[in-house]
């Protein structure tokens, strides 16, 4: 008798026998990180239904994301949707340029459609779903305000493809997968960097017209590094479907004034440009950026992997 009353009284046996077994949530201790965390769930969610991802349409990101952190080296596609919300997110939040920063990011085609209409959708009522944070400086200063006119000026000019970056937007660029660390110093240096780049990239699979254009690309900026600037250094990182090739010096870095030349104009030089190099470099990379300062400049080359043909490579 007893254990039919449990089961109409809601007893301890019957309690334990629906018990349910869920992982604890990530934000279980703080009401602002569970809300900012759903929000994250509920956009990488949308996006998934975007890209008929499985079990998106029942909310399988939804749930994942309240108990699972991502960054974007995951190897699923549920993993690296949530990254991809969580970086929207950040956007919003700190009231960045969103359909700049999206144009920024090296995405496939379906990833950058579905994150610029999730944003659309959105973007009108941030308000009341973001906690939105000023910036460490309210007042943009004249200086910035020029640096970004020639920012966006190249960005047009160029087709979209040669971007100034500032030095806190390095570090995206260098996270991941490290398959090449070089120091170029001095002329010794440049074959023995040149080489063992090569070997990374073809490591990587890429096919040999690839593996050509970028050895090129690398060999032209190092030993533009040791003839115009000094303590040079190569820099492979993979990052999910792309190389990013970086290759950072100490020298004086570029005038504002003469970059849209030295960027733009196939042959312009100076004593301290890259003549033929930028044409080049933006011809062959799916992207470059730069980041030049009195104290240095940073060459980041952005490169989509691709599978090497065996036809190809048998030709």
């Amino acid at each position: 008798m007893k254990p039919l009353l449990n089961k109409f009284l809601g007893g301890k046996e019957a309690k334990e026998q629906v018990k349910p077994q869920f992982p604890t949530p990530l934000t279980l201790n703080s009401l602002s990180d569970h809300q900012r965390v759903s929000v994250v769930g509920w956009i990488a969610n949308k996006l998934g239904q975007q890209l008929a991802v499985e079990g998106c349409h029942e909310g399988l990101l939804v749930y994942r994301s309240l108990y699972s952190q991502s960054d974007g080296e995951s190897q699923t596609d549920e993993g690296y949707l949530i990254y991809l919300a969580e970086q929207l997110v950040t956007w919003i939040e700190l009231e960045e340029d969103v359909y700049f920063k999206i144009r920024q990011m090296p995405l496939e085609d379906q990833y950058h459609k579905g994150l610029l209409e999730v944003y659309e959708g959105i973007k009108n009522d941030a308000n009341l779903y973001f906690n939105r944070k000023k910036g460490v400086e309210e007042q943009i200063s004249e200086a910035d305000k020029v640096w970004e006119v020639y920012r966006d000026v190249i960005h047009a000019a160029s087709q979209r493809k040669l971007l100034l970056i500032r030095e806190s937007e390095l570090s995206s660029y260098k996270d991941g997968t490290i398959l090449c660390d070089e120091p170029v110093v001095e002329k010794s240096d440049i074959p023995k960097a040149r080489n063992i780049a090569k070997a990374a990239l073809e490591k990587e699979g890429l096919s040999r017209n690839k593996v050509a254009s970028c050895t090129l690309l690398i060999s032209e900026a190092i030993t533009n590094t040791l003839k115009h600037a000094k303590d040079g250094r190569l820099l492979i990182v993979k990052r999910n479907q792309a190389l990013h090739l970086l290759i950072e010096d100490a020298g004086s870095g570029f005038p504002l004034k003469t970059l849209p030349y030295t960027l733009l104009t196939a042959g312009y030089s100076t004593k301290k440009s890259l003549g033929q190099g930028f044409t080049l470099m933006v011809k062959l990379a799916n992207q470059v950026l730069l980041k030049t300062s009195s104290t240095g400049s940073t060459l980041v080359l952005v490169i989509h992997k691709e599978k090497s043909v065996s036809s190809e490579e048998s030709a």
